[in-house]
């Protein structure tokens, strides 16, 4: 089976990630490398956000809020691609910190108009002290923004606002077409 244009954009974002020393301070909007950036709500506070990586750590994230920001997010870029009702994206991550919170990921689909919509993913990821792997599943739906055609995919993780840290020490994105006989009895999209 060949991989999906949204599998190898995925990676290729976090090779490049991988593939840098990081030990700064991240700011607003601007990317860590190519294809992946924070972005919170300056407006409304502001976050002290220092980023590392090591062999073991793809991304050791530490924060110290100030104020109250309405939104955290990491984000990495999926890019323009095809993704079809019944086709499943899911995602694989081991990490550990932000102990007892959820934390949510929605896939953020703009079109040529620019006008971004969200699709939400009912699974999370459990904080806590202890490293663990989750893994989270959507299913394409008619309705979804996902479903577009020509659209920009980033995966957008929707970080706790509050003072913590998480340490990701592994990360992927994979893709099944709705054909798929995984897909075919996984619901009913």
């Amino acid at each position: 089976m060949s991989t999906h244009r949204i599998e190898r954009n995925a990676a290729s974002a976090l090779a490049a990630l991988k593939s840098i020393d990081l030990d700064t301070k991240a700011e607003n909007d601007v990317r860590l490398s190519k294809g992946t950036y924070f972005s919170w709500d300056t407006e409304n506070g502001d976050l002290d956000l220092v980023v590392s990586n090591t062999e073991d750590v793809l991304l050791d994230i530490r924060v110290d809020k100030i104020g109250a920001p309405q939104w955290f997010t990491f984000n990495l870029e999926l890019g323009e691609c095809d993704i079809a009702k019944g086709d499943i994206l899911g995602v694989i991550v081991d990490a550990s910190g932000f102990d007892g919170a959820e934390i949510g990921v929605f896939f953020r689909s703009a079109t040529a108009d620019g006008t971004p919509k969200d699709t939400l993913v009912a699974d999370t990821v459990s904080g806590s002290t202890s490293r663990a792997i989750s893994t989270l599943i959507h299913q394409v739906g008619p309705k979804d923004a996902l479903a577009q055609v020509a659209a920009f995919h980033t995966l957008v993780w929707k970080l706790p606002k509050t003072t913590g840290q998480l340490a990701i020490y592994d990360l992927r994105v994979f893709w099944l077409p709705a054909d798929n006989p995984a897909a075919t009895t996984y619901g009913t999209a």
